[in-house]
Formats: C-alpha cells, sequence, structure tokens
C-alpha cells in the first residue's frame, strides 16, 4: 500500500494524537483500558486462563492436537491428553520447524507491541514437532453473541513465518470487526 504525503501525516498526526491523549488521560482511566485481566474458558480437553486487554480475550498456545514429534512424525492427528485443573494460555506454542533461521530472529521484533495487542512479549517461541496450538481472540465470552469466526494460517512456503509475530496479532482485527479470530 503507497500513501501519498497528506494521507502519511494524516495517519502519523491520529497516531502522535492518540499517544499523546493516552499520556493525558488520569492513571485509572489507562490502567482500566489496557489492565490484563485473566478470563478463564472450558474446552473440550480442559480449563484455560486467558488474558482480557482493552475488551479482547486472548487465549495463546491452545493444543489442538498431541505431539507430531519421534514416533507421531507423519502419522495422522492424535488428540491431546484431557488436563486437570487449569491450564495458561497466556503465550504463542512452538512454532513449525523451518530452514530460515534468520526469521527466528525477526521474531523478537513482538516485544511491547505485542503486549499492547493483546499478544505477549515473551520472546518467540522455540521451533519444534511439537506445534499443533491455535491462538484465539474474541471480543466476548458467554455473552451468546454468534461471531463469524476468521481462521488465518501464515504463508511463508515452509521456510519462513509464524503465528507469533507481531503482524498477526488478531486482536485490533476481532475488535474492530466484532469477529473470533483464530491463528495457526
Amino acid at each position: 500500500m503507497t500513501l501519498n504525503r497528506r494521507q502519511l501525516l494524516t495517519r502519523t498526526g491520529w497516531t502522535v494524537g492518540a499517544g499523546a491523549a493516552a499520556l493525558l488521560l488520569p492513571d485509572i482511566t489507562r490502567s482500566r483500558l489496557w489492565a490484563a485481566v485473566d478470563s478463564t474458558v472450558e474446552t473440550a480437553y480442559g480449563k484455560v486462563h486467558g488474558r482480557s486487554i482493552a475488551g479482547i480475550h486472548s487465549f495463546l498456545g491452545l493444543r489442538y492436537g498431541a505431539s507430531t514429534g519421534g514416533r507421531n512424525r507423519f502419522m495422522p492427528l492424535k488428540k491431546p491428553q484431557p488436563w486437570a485443573g487449569a491450564q495458561d494460555a497466556f503465550s504463542y506454542g512452538n512454532s513449525a520447524p523451518q530452514s530460515n533461521p534468520a526469521q527466528r530472529d525477526a521474531g523478537a521484533l513482538r516485544g511491547e507491541i505485542g503486549r499492547l495487542l493483546g499478544g505477549t512479549n515473551d520472546p518467540p517461541p522455540p521451533e519444534s514437532e511439537d506445534c499443533l496450538f491455535l491462538n484465539v481472540w474474541t471480543p466476548g465470552l458467554n455473552d451468546n453473541a454468534k461471531r463469524p469466526v476468521m481462521f488465518w494460517l501464515h504463508g511463508g512456503g515452509f521456510t519462513t513465518g509464524s503465528d507469533s509475530s507481531a503482524l498477526y496479532i488478531g486482536a485490533n482485527l476481532a475488535r474492530r470487526g466484532d469477529v473470533v479470530v483464530i491463528s495457526r
């Protein structure tokens, strides 16, 4: 997308203006808006704790299949083992093995941006054959609203890419479109 000078200045002005407004808001307002609150949901395999930031609930690193490493390599998918208690879903699951080690370093850019957008500021997840994890962002829990579900798979031609990149955090899309966003 190419922006002309007017569009660039307008967008930059809004960004700077929004940042300045956030600094001027009373601390109590900012803390209510951006504070991370735990959200808990029941899945088919057990309970998971996620985060709710700025009205969007995020559940990161949700296991949808057993490990595909070792004897399970190139075999049909097996269901994950159910768990007792509740598991934390605060950080991304392992990334699929890739042949470009430089791409792993690029994931380090996630940082603070990821945390503010409903992701995490943890280091990029390791690459592993145990990589059957999903990430979910939704604007509502237990509100009986029917929302479209958008499922996104990252590209990269089996050489680069990861759903844990800051470019692909689904919080803003979930907020703007009132949709459930799932990434893998």
